[in-house]
């Protein structure tokens, strides 16, 4: 595999829109810079919702963490998604809440 194909094999399975740099604060307090995946966040985050709950929590994040970097001249776009993802959550919370 050549260099070039390598690179885009890289970008396909974590793109750079899904990546983040930036400061986390450890329990002790102590600033370190780390790096952070999107689908790591969503993983933690998700790990104790269920099905379809998951699901739209986990589409939430995907569209707003990405919303600046994969569609630059139409940033709406992702955040139009992610709200419309809020409203999938709020209707399966309230269908739960009615149960």
């Amino acid at each position: 595999m050549v260099a070039n194909e390598t690179r885009h094999l890289d970008e396909a399975i974590s793109p750079s829109h899904y990546q983040f740099t930036g400061w986390v604060t450890l329990e002790d307090g102590t600033r370190v810079r780390a790096k952070i995946e999107t689908k790591e966040y969503i993983k933690a985050v998700c790990r104790t919702l269920d099905g379809e709950e998951a699901w739209a929590v986990s589409n939430v994040l995907k569209y707003i963490s990405r919303y600046r970097t994969k569609h630059k001249d139409n940033v709406k776009r992702d955040i139009n998604k992610a709200i419309e993802y809020c409203e999938f959550l709020k209707e399966i919370i309230e269908e739960k809440e009615a149960q």
